[in-house]
């Protein structure tokens, strides 16, 4: 008798709570009609147009020279030229959770910032990207600088420590090759990029997650041994983004 007694107390409790969540689920349907219709979700401020993405569709290594190429690209001491190709294209850099890349006390951050923002601190947010021809066709080749009023300023990896160089890109690099990144296409996603350092081969530009602000360092990747991944950029262009801020990148 005491075994039926305790079953039936079970089964009237789980029929009082079954009450208690269908009288819950009433309530909170009726909020929720109740709501305007023009109510949305919430969503990032002011989340960038596609249209201002840059997806590289033409190969800017394909470059026509008129004269023998091996005279062209090679040293006497037989090291490799770096010549720039093209027009600079001024660019602004996001991680995947949409924190832009701004340039603070010669260090490289990420914030979250609206729209608006990002155009005001033009001179931290929007980076020059100069393409150059790679004499080995084995990627795409960029430097990233940021110009003030008065200087420019080309990021470099050397001794794999992230600085900005008071320097503009240099027309032929022979030697400076930390200021060159390969930029990598990612599988299945069109618009995302890595940033891989030319001087140091599996080293990638990554976000660096801290408590107060995320940074950004030159970091090694065992890509064929790891499930870690380096972080994926998307790039932005600067005069589709801001086109009130339209910027003259010549040197």
């Amino acid at each position: 008798m005491a075994m039926i007694s305790w079953f039936c107390s079970l089964l009237s409790a789980s029929a009082h709570l079954c009450l208690t969540v269908i009288a819950f689920g009433v309530f909170l349907a009726k909020i929720l009609k109740s709501l305007p219709l023009g109510v949305k979700m919430a969503t990032p401020t002011d989340y960038p147009d596609h249209d201002t993405e840059v997806t590289f569709e033409e190969d800017p290594t394909e470059v026509t020279l008129e004269e023998d190429p091996s005279s062209l690209n090679m040293t006497p001491e037989n090291k490799p030229i770096y010549r720039k190709i093209k027009k600079p294209l001024c660019v602004i850099l996001r991680n995947m959770n949409d924190q832009v890349l701004l340039i603070k006390n010669n260090r490289a951050a990420f914030e979250e910032m609206t729209d608006s923002e990002i155009c005001v601190n033009a001179y931290q947010t929007h980076f020059t990207m100069q393409r150059y021809k790679d004499p080995a066709k084995g990627c795409l080749l960029v430097t990233l600088s940021v110009r003030t009023e008065e200087k420019t300023y080309t990021m470099s990896c050397k001794d794999k420590i992230l600085s900005f160089k008071e320097e503009a890109a240099p027309d032929n690099i022979v030697d400076e090759t930390d200021f060159l990144f390969c930029i990598e296409a990612i599988i299945g996603y069109k618009n995302r990029k890595y940033f891989r350092s030319l001087l140091y081969p599996q080293h990638y530009l990554a976000c660096e997650y801290k408590t107060i602000k995320d940074f950004l360092i030159l970091k090694y990747f065992e890509i064929d041994e790891s499930n870690e991944r380096p972080t994926p950029f998307r790039i932005h262009y600067c005069e589709k983004f801001c086109p009130q801020n339209k910027r003259d990148l010549r040197d």
